[in-house]
């Protein structure tokens, strides 16, 4: 199985939406220059972006963070009229690494191998960045 960076996980996340660099930078509140460094694997975004990220397009967050499971939520954000969205407004990125250390203690070696790679690439990315 290919792993795919995070970078093009959030590109993913743009094309499935169908818009450019432009306006999902408008819609996440950053700059395009902003948008093509996480693209370009360049700069992680915080946990506020990731956030937004997840629930303005309905995103899965193992699957952003760390490739894990379907690119969709499974959840839409976007309630059908007269019923109320249960996608959690709050997922904080102190839970997701939660469940990665979970996964890594307690997974598979496949898990495992998956979740080092996630830790290297984000070391990689905070290196770079100095």
């Amino acid at each position: 199985m290919v792993r795919i960076s995070i970078g093009k996980r959030i590109r993913l996340v743009r094309n499935r939406a169908k818009l450019s660099q432009v306006v999902f930078a408008e819609r996440l509140g950053v700059t395009p220059a902003t948008i093509n460094r996480y693209e370009k694997g360049h700069r992680l975004p915080d946990s506020d972006i990731l956030n937004r990220m997840v629930i303005e397009f309905n995103c899965n967050p193992g699957w952003l963070l760390a490739g894990e499971g379907d690119i969709e939520s499974g959840t839409s954000v976007v309630p059908k009229e007269g019923e109320k969205s249960s996608m959690p407004q709050d997922i904080k990125l102190s839970d997701l690494i939660t469940k990665l250390e979970y996964i890594y203690k307690e997974g598979s070696l496949d898990e495992k191998i998956k979740v080092r790679g996630t830790i290297e690439e984000v070391n990689d990315a905070i290196k770079s960045r100095k």
